[in-house]
């Protein structure tokens, strides 16, 4: 954190030297997630690239992993585009997976904010395909902040594809604070939606 980004090259060559088994596995670890972390918050994506492509190897594990979901979301913060993408095409044959876990769902939450439009439409779609899907991730923790997240960013049609499973989904959803939040937030945007058109 402290020193220039070009003093931190050591750090990385020592990590990138065991191959992407190595660079998972401090992933994985409980201080060695942390390293990972500052290291792409304070270097160049040019210097941590290798870093990054190692990870992708490993990312079905990682981004549910107790410690390696973390990494995971600090790839699609501060990591190249290239694998923001990468994340993406991986998103879209594991969304049930990654929306039905808690610390997936927090991994989710950082592609809606740092993945391309494009590239967040197509998750968005694939989420909106699984019945119920929405519903579930909005019942747990980092999945409220998701759900919040992608109603805030959905295009029109996503917006009223979600509100119509939330709204199906509302008894249950309103039986818990974290569900009462997500429908407050649904209530508040689909108000502004409301108010858009009609000024329109």
């Amino acid at each position: 954190m402290t020193m220039r980004a070009e003093c931190l090259q050591f750090m990385i060559d020592e990590i990138a030297a065991g191959g992407a088994a190595s660079t998972c596995k401090v992933a994985r670890h409980q201080f060695g997630c942390r390293v990972l972390q500052r290291l792409l918050e304070h270097c160049s994506p040019q210097q941590v690239s290798g870093l990054v492509q190692d990870l992708m190897v490993d990312v079905d594990r990682l981004s549910t992993h107790i410690y390696g979901n973390y990494v995971m979301q600090h790839v699609l913060e501060f990591g190249p585009e290239d694998q923001r993408r990468s994340f993406a095409v991986y998103a879209l044959d594991h969304a049930v997976k990654l929306g039905s876990d808690q610390k997936g769902c927090a991994v989710l939450g950082k592609a809606f904010m740092h993945c391309s439009e494009k590239d967040r439409s197509e998750i968005f779609r694939a989420i909106l395909r699984q019945p119920g899907l929405l519903a579930t991730m909005a019942s747990n923790r980092h999945g409220r902040v998701a759900v919040e997240a992608f109603l805030k960013l959905a295009s029109t049609i996503e917006f009223y594809q979600a509100h119509q499973q939330l709204l199906a989904a509302s008894p249950a959803l309103s039986s818990s604070r974290l569900g009462r939040s997500v429908l407050a937030c649904l209530q508040a945007l689909t108000e502004g939606h409301i108010a858009r058109c009609g000024g329109a």
